[in-house]
C-alpha cells in the first residue's frame, strides 16, 4: 500500500535544531511504515525550507534522512494544486495559472464566432474562471506587478466572451456580464471567509493561528476587530 499526499511540519528558530527533530520523527514514521507495511515513493519525497528572501540558507545542511536515503531538498513544490515556493511568494504559481488562462482563451477565441454570450460567459466560468477561483484568498493578494499578467488575460477572456475589440475598455464589461475581476474576486472570498468565521459557518481549522491585534494605546482604531495571522517557518 501507498500513503499518499502525507505532508510533515516543522516549526523552530534554529535551522540546525530543526534538522535534528525532523530526522527523530521521520525514524520513527518509517518504523511505523515499515512495521505497518506501507511503502513511500522516495523519488516524491522532497523536503523544503520556508524562511525570508532577505535571509539565504546555508550551504551546508545537513541531510535530512528518511530510513537510509537522504531527501532531495527543493526550492518549490505543488501540492494539492498549488505551488508553494521557499519564500511563500505566488510567482511561480500565478505563473502556472496565467499558462492555463491563456490556453482557455485560445479555446474562447476559436468558438466566440460560432456561440452567443450567454454560452461563451458559460464557457468562460468553465475554463477560466475556475483556475481563478481556486484558493484566491491566499494567492489573491500578491503583489499588482504579479498579478498584472493574470488581470490582463482576464480582461482578454472579458472581450472574448463580450466580441469586442481589443482596445475595448474592460470595466463596463465586467458589469454587463455579471463577472468579477481578479481583484474583487479576491475581495469578495476573503469577505466571504470572514463572513463564515464570525459568524461560526466553518469547520475548518485555517483560522488557528489567528490572533486579534492588541492595542496598548488609545488610537482610533483601538476598538476595531482587527486580526493578522501569524506566520511559521518550517
Amino acid at each position: 500500500m501507498y500513503a499518499d499526499d502525507v505532508v510533515l511540519y516543522f516549526s523552530t528558530k534554529n535551522l540546525i535544531n530543526l534538522i535534528k527533530l525532523i530526522n527523530i520523527d521521520l525514524t520513527l514514521m518509517y518504523n511505523w511504515y515499515v512495521n505497518n507495511k506501507l511503502l513511500v515513493n522516495i523519488k516524491k519525497s522532497q523536503y523544503i525550507i520556508f524562511h525570508s528572501s532577505h535571509k539565504s540558507l546555508p550551504d551546508n545542511i545537513p541531510h535530512i534522512l528518511f530510513g537510509n536515503i537522504i531527501l532531495e531538498h527543493t526550492a518549490k513544490f505543488r501540492y494539492l494544486g498549488i505551488i508553494f515556493n521557499e519564500n511563500l511568494k505566488w510567482n511561480d504559481y500565478i505563473n502556472s495559472i496565467c499558462s492555463k488562462v491563456a490556453i482557455s482563451n485560445g479555446l474562447l477565441f476559436r468558438v466566440y464566432k460560432i456561440f452567443d454570450h450567454k454560452l461563451l460567459r458559460t464557457l468562460y466560468f468553465a475554463l477560466v474562471h475556475s483556475y481563478l477561483v481556486y484558493v484566491i484568498t491566499i494567492w489573491g493578494n500578491a503583489p499588482l506587478s504579479i498579478l498584472q499578467p493574470l488581470i490582463c488575460l482576464q480582461k482578454k477572456s472579458i472581450r472574448i466572451i463580450s466580441k469586442s475589440n481589443y482596445l475595448t475598455h474592460t470595466a463596463p464589461l465586467f458589469i454587463k456580464f455579471n463577472i468579477h475581476n481578479v481583484i474583487n474576486m479576491h475581495k469578495y472570498y476573503t469577505l466571504l471567509t470572514m463572513f463564515k468565521y464570525f459568524h461560526h459557518l466553518t469547520h475548518t481549522n485555517i483560522f488557528s493561528n489567528m490572533v486579534p491585534i492588541v492595542y496598548l494605546s488609545n488610537t482610533r482604531n483601538a476598538h476595531t476587530n482587527n486580526f493578522f495571522c501569524t506566520l511559521c517557518y518550517y
